[in-house]
């Protein structure tokens, strides 16, 4: 329901649930077996497309979002 309320790609989901779960980008690319980088531009990407500019605010952004659709 978020993931389509926000817009996200299932990657997309992928990499902001390991923002929320404080894993470092490094963590994040192993878990998702990819690169970091890719996960960098990933969140560089959710910031640009959620008006957002940090770790946390992905994170408020995300349980703004469930508080509203009734979570």
């Amino acid at each position: 329901m978020i993931a389509s309320s926000l817009r996200l790609s299932p990657r997309e989901l992928e990499v902001t649930q390991g923002v929320f779960d404080e894993a470092t980008e490094g963590e994040i690319a192993k878990h998702l077996g990819i690169s970091p980088h890719t996960v960098h531009m990933y969140i560089e990407r959710l910031y640009h497309k959620l008006d957002i500019h940090s770790h946390v605010a992905l994170v408020l952004r995300v349980i703004s979002e469930r508080d509203s659709v009734g979570l």
